[in-house]
């Protein structure tokens, strides 16, 4: 019965999202209020404003139903705990390769001719609107909705109902369906598994959500300041190392994390002993 309710709020929290999305698609583009000529000028200039309603309204029928839902508000149930300076400094330092990574991938000249998918994506998320709406939108509220709908209320829905491996692979599975094209759902689902052991590593999605907000603030800065063209022409020769670096520099923070969980479990259990 338990496995049968978690499934089910599962699939509650994504439809929410999607008919949300859809009720914003039609508002933004099929509605009469595009017969107004601002409002159309305003969304033509701005297209992630339907994406800003969509990620606000949804987030805010998550913030409402979760207490009764789960008896416990949206913060205590996805444990946005507050995070020690050390780990604040080891996400970012995450963040920050993932970063490099996002920026270096698509400047080497073989993976962006065989998936030229991954530029445009970038390109719409931080370049198609204003340096404000794109900040909102990319950098604010986009990763809040994203973290606390997969990370937070998917992935601890399904924890209650099964083992830590599935819960981990499934939510970072339904992480990537957001993307039809296969190589941005590996790329997702990837960028999902590293998410998920951050969540647990540091018991906060806080932790998450800051190197969320470290990666898109840098990718929209840097495509914003024109990078993307002076990096361009580096060649492969220099972009391939630099790639290398930020996956150790993840793989590094990473370990770190893991390093320091695990001296703390055996400090709280050789402490528990002693007494």
């Amino acid at each position: 019965m338990k496995c049968f309710k978690s499934f089910g709020l599962v699939i509650l929290y994504i439809l929410i999202h999607l008919v949300v999305m859809k009720s914003m698609e039609f508002t933004f583009y099929r509605s009469p209020l595009r017969d107004i000529a601002a409002f159309k000028g305003a969304v033509d200039n701005n297209p992630h404003l339907p994406l800003i309603a969509t990620y606000a309204i949804s987030l805010l029928i998550y913030i409402i139903i979760t207490k009764p839902i789960k008896k416990k508000s949206i913060l205590e149930y996805c444990r946005f705990n507050k995070i020690s300076l050390r780990d604040t400094l080891t996400v970012i330092f995450i963040g920050l390769g993932g970063l490099i990574f996002n920026t270096s991938i698509i400047n080497i000249s073989f993976i962006d001719k065989a998936f030229p998918q991954f530029d445009a994506l970038l390109s719409f998320n931080y370049e198609k609107s204003s340096v404000l709406i794109g900040i909102l939108c990319a950098v604010i509220i986009g990763p809040l909705l994203e973290e606390f709908l997969f990370r937070g209320l998917i992935f601890n829905e399904l924890r209650e109902a099964l083992p830590l491996i599935p819960a981990v692979l499934i939510s970072a599975a339904l992480y990537g369906v957001i993307f039809v094209d296969i190589p941005l759902m590996t790329f997702c689902f990837a960028a999902a598994l590293l998410y998920t052991f951050v969540y647990l590593q540091t018991n906060s999605l806080a932790a998450v959500v800051v190197i969320d907000i470290v990666e898109t603030l840098g990718v929209l800065v840097s495509r914003r300041m024109g990078i993307e063209k002076v990096i361009s022409d580096i060649g492969d020769i220099y972009m391939i190392p630099v790639f290398v670096f930020s996956i150790a520099m993840i793989i590094g923070g990473c370990y770190y994390l893991w390093k320091n969980k695990h001296r703390e479990s055996v400090y709280t259990s050789e402490t528990s002993i002693s007494q």
